[in-house]
């Protein structure tokens, strides 16, 4: 998405007052069936980014934007998607396991967290999307503990990210999980200054909901939190600590390289992050062969740059006789190992490159 902002800015000689996020967000809330490239073309002429049809299908209800209710039957029956259909195109969902655990992590939603519970849930008022994504989540209105859904959207617009038990969980603990969860779908939202973990109670709060389920399947999922007679549990206290092992779900986690200009004995070479985290991403500063920049080995010339999200560097990067590619990586530990994703590009000319990517795992 970053890099259709980038072309978005050069259409307008950088001059804009779209933020990157502004822009991001307008396309998901407004503009699902419309192509990105519709979506440049109509903010940059300052047309209405609504129409009335859109706007009927974004609006709020008294469930919450993303939540669908307490039917155990088929949450879709009684209400509709209150974001109109969900959108899965925008991050790899494969990666997501029943029992992960999602963190809006943000001050205005409260860090609010859930658990995913079924990963295709059959959609019956919808011809064009046949599953989606559902979990059970505590929520500060009148259905308290309900139902609710996992889309691009609601990534966009909550910060979400995606946390899970670092041993992993087996199918008997989920089934636990899931059953502790289920049964308290319909209970009270209200929050408490303690933790309560009873099958038997019949109010909740986000945090005590999951930190519950997990400890009726004989799992501490916060064991730095000690003391559950006179503390509040908040999201971030579950996901940051040590039991709890960030999953990466962006399609846009590999780095982008654009062709700034060619200068005399070198290149300004722009790298781009996609991702919505912080990168510390590292390149070679001299040109080197294909093997090596594609596996990252027989580098000597190695920098490091940080770059924040939604973000670029540029960067020299030095011609060295008869090398043809340029190289850059960062690391990342995803599902319990190492990875270390590269882009690379060769075809270096005055416009432009041909860029590549792979990943190495270390």
């Amino acid at each position: 998405m970053f890099e259709y902002y980038i072309d978005y800015l050069n259409q307008n000689d950088r001059i804009t007052n779209y933020a990157f996020e502004e822009f991001e967000k307008n396309y998901y809330s407004n503009f699902f069936s419309e192509s990105i490239t519709n979506y440049i073309c109509s903010i940059s002429r300052g047309e209405k980014n609504q129409s009335q049809s859109n706007s009927e299908l974004h609006t709020g209800s008294a469930d919450g934007k993303f939540q669908l209710g307490c039917s155990r039957e088929n949450p879709t029956s009684g209400s509709r998607f209150q974001n109109g259909v969900p959108f899965y195109n925008t991050n790899f969902y494969d990666r997501l396991q029943k029992g992960d655990i999602f963190l809006e992590n943000d001050l205005s939603h409260c860090y609010h967290v859930g658990i995913v519970t079924d990963l295709d849930y059959p959609v019956t008022q919808f011809s064009s999307q046949n599953t989606y994504i559902q979990v059970i989540e505590a929520i500060d209105n009148s259905s308290g503990v309900q139902f609710g859904y996992l889309d691009d959207q609601r990534i966009i617009e909550n910060k979400f990210e995606i946390y899970r038990y670092y041993q992993g969980i087996t199918d008997y603990q989920f089934n636990l999980i899931y059953a502790f969860l289920d049964e308290q779908i319909g209970d009270d939202y209200k929050l408490h200054n303690h933790v309560q973990t009873s099958y038997y109670c019949n109010d909740w709060y986000c945090g005590e909901l999951v930190y519950a389920a997990y400890y009726y399947a004989g799992i501490n999922i916060a064991p730095s939190f000690t003391d559950l007679n006179s503390s509040f549990l908040i999201g971030t206290t579950i996901c940051n600590g040590i039991t709890a092992e960030r999953i990466h779900l962006d399609k846009d986690l590999f780095l982008i390289l654009q062709m700034v200009r060619k200068n005399f004995s070198s290149y300004t070479i722009r790298i781009i992050n996609c991702s919505n985290f912080y990168i510390s991403a590292y390149y070679n500063s001299k040109m080197c062969f294909e093997n090596d920049a594609k596996n990252w080995v027989n580098l000597n010339d190695i920098h490091c740059t940080d770059i924040f999200s939604y973000s670029y560097v540029e960067v020299s990067i030095s011609m060295n006789w008869f090398a043809t590619h340029v190289t850059t990586s960062f690391c990342l530990i995803n599902l319990n190992r190492k990875e270390r994703l590269i882009t690379y590009a060769n075809e270096l000319s005055d416009t432009g490159l041909t860029s590549y990517n792979n990943v190495k795992f270390e």
